[in-house]
C-alpha cells in the first residue's frame, strides 16, 4: 500500500487523532483527571496502534527535525509529578518466556514509558506535518515501525501499571 492510501483511510486518521491527543495532553500540563486520562489516551493510542496499515517505503530519508529539549524537560517534570511515588513497578520483558520462573522480575519506569512514547510519536508527527511526499511517506511508516519495535510495549506496560495505580487509590471510582 502506498503512503497516500494509506492517510486516508478511517484507521490512519484514527491513529494520527490519538497521537494528536496524547502529544496535546501531555504538553498542556493540566490534566484534571491525572492518570485516569493518561490511561484513557495510551489505551486509544494503543489500539489505534494495532490497526495500522503497512507501506511502501519508497525513499528511506533522514529528516533534521529534532525534539525540543526545553519542552521535553519540561514534560517530563510535569509527568514525573503526576506519576509520583508511583513511578517505579516490577516487569517481565515477555511474559511467555517466564511460564517456568527462569526470567527475573526488573524494574520498570512508568515515566521512562511516556516520555519514551511521547518522543516516538511527537517526532512522527513532526515529520509527517512537514506534508511533503517523502515526509509523509516516511512518517507513516516509522509510526508503525515505532509502534510495533518501541513504544507498544511500553504502552502495555504504562497501561497496566497505571490501571494497577488507580486501583489501589479508589479516588477515580
Amino acid at each position: 500500500m502506498k503512503s497516500k492510501q494509506a492517510i486516508s483511510t478511517k484507521e490512519f486518521q484514527d491513529f494520527l487523532r490519538s497521537c494528536r491527543n496524547f502529544c496535546k495532553l501531555l504538553e498542556s500540563k493540566q490534566i484534571s483527571e491525572g492518570l485516569l486520562k493518561l490511561q484513557k489516551s495510551l489505551l486509544e493510542l494503543y489500539s489505534n496502534g494495532l490497526n495500522l496499515q503497512t507501506i511502501d517505503l519508497e525513499s528511506n530519508k533522514d529528516f533534521e527535525e529534532q525534539l525540543d529539549d526545553k519542552e521535553l524537560d519540561k514534560i517530563k517534570n510535569w509527568t514525573s509529578e503526576l506519576l509520583g511515588e508511583n513511578q517505579c513497578y516490577w516487569t517481565i520483558f515477555d511474559p511467555t518466556e517466564n511460564v517456568f520462573g527462569n526470567e527475573s522480575p526488573v524494574m520498570g519506569d512508568l515515566l521512562d514509558d511516556v516520555m519514551d512514547i511521547y518522543k516516538d510519536i511527537k517526532y512522527q508527527l513532526m515529520i509527517f506535518d512537514l506534508n511533503t511526499k517523502e515526509s509523509i511517506e516516511n512518517a507513516v511508516w516509522g509510526m508503525k515501525f515505532d509502534f510495533w519495535h518501541h513504544w507498544s510495549n511500553h504502552g502495555v506496560d504504562a497501561i497496566r501499571t497505571i490501571h494497577c495505580v488507580i486501583e489501589k487509590t479508589e479516588k477515580y471510582k
